[in-house]
């Protein structure tokens, strides 16, 4: 099997980072949080689209990581303004609309990276009705 370079943005836990670690790949969780997963050393604690951009950076352990490309992202975007469930809080006029096109917008913007194969995590929410699914599934 082929080690990859994957790139988990959006996790603090590093819960699938690890699994994917237990299969030798070269993976890395990215999160704007601090890494609670006890491993510094495979966590960009920054904004995703610099690790992306970059390819790699300063790791919450202070090395630095570079990769020659991402082969791989898996991304959880937060869903507390995407998900289906709470939509009637924007309807009803109790948040406001711009959270919810930000979230859009930072999902778009997920599915656009530079990645050949990208996978995206989220409950039923609007991301099929409004962003364009340009990568969308993990192909060869």
């Amino acid at each position: 099997m082929k080690k990859l370079n994957i790139l988990v943005a959006c996790e603090e836990s590093q819960a699938v980072t690890k699994a994917l670690r237990k299969l030798k790949h070269n993976a890395y969780s990215c999160d704007l949080l601090k890494c609670s997963g006890k491993r510094p050393n495979w966590h960009f604690n920054c904004d995703v689209f610099k690790v992306i951009n970059e390819l790699g950076g300063e790791l919450q352990s202070g090395k630095k990581v570079k990769v020659k490309k991402w082969d791989l992202m898996i991304a959880h975007p937060p869903c507390t303004h995407l998900s289906v469930s709470g939509a009637r809080w924007f309807t009803e006029g109790k948040k406001p609309m711009h959270l919810r096109d930000d979230a859009i917008a930072f999902v778009q913007k997920l599915m656009d990276a530079p990645i050949s194969r990208i996978a995206i995590e989220n409950p039923v929410s609007v991301i099929s009705l409004i962003a364009s699914v340009s990568v969308f599934a993990l192909t060869n």
